[in-house]
C-alpha cells in the first residue's frame, strides 16, 4: 500500500537525521 510505503521512508528519513546527529554529537 501506498500509506505503507510512505511509513518505510519517513523511518529511513528519521534513521538518516538521527545518524546525522550523532555523528554531530561525537
Amino acid at each position: 500500500e501506498i500509506l505503507l510505503e510512505e511509513r518505510h521512508q519517513q523511518q529511513e528519513t528519521m534513521r538518516r537525521e538521527n545518524r546525522r546527529v550523532q555523528a554531530m554529537s561525537w
